[in-house]
């Protein structure tokens, strides 16, 4: 099983779980990550069999994709969006400005942080760094929330 095979089938698992959770927007953009990396699975395989699979399952995934960006339409309708922002391994100009302004508004009052993993010095800085722009931004700002995990090594 090739890499992009691999991760495709990763990813496109988690975009039917999402997509059964009525997460559709992130469902859509997984879909859309899943579906890109079976078409490179295709490109890799040699064996014509497992190739015309790899479309067969591309097809679906489009359909599916498909109907993801009408309910992804409507919730935009009532407000609720969903963006994800592909940052490759060194690229620069992504500030938390660049990233989030879009999504600060007037209406904006809680945000929730979910990243497993906030223990270093510099993971810290930065999440400040992060609160600061939204404190400065959102007018009606009540809460920021994080949610990480302990870590197994220093559980004190």
């Amino acid at each position: 099983m090739s890499g992009s095979e691999a991760a495709a089938i990763q990813v496109l698992t988690r975009a039917v779980q999402l997509d059964g959770e009525k997460k559709f927007a992130e469902a859509l953009a997984c879909y859309e990550q899943g579906i890109r990396l079976l078409l490179q699975a295709a490109k890799e395989v040699k064996d014509e069999t497992k190739r015309s699979h790899f479309k067969k399952k591309t097809e679906e995934y489009l359909e599916r994709a498909e109907i993801m960006k009408e309910a992804v339409n409507k919730q935009k309708e009532i407000g609720r969006t969903h963006r994800q922002i592909q940052i490759e391994d060194g690229d620069t100009g992504y500030s938390y400005e660049t990233i989030f302004s879009p999504l600060i508004d007037k209406t904006l009052s809680s945000v929730v942080v979910v990243d497993a993993y906030i223990r270093s010095t510099h993971q810290i800085y930065n999440f400040l760094h992060f609160c600061e722009l939204f404190v400065r931004k959102a007018e009606c700002l009540k809460s920021i929330t994080l949610q990480t995990t302990q870590d197994p090594v220093d559980p004190g």
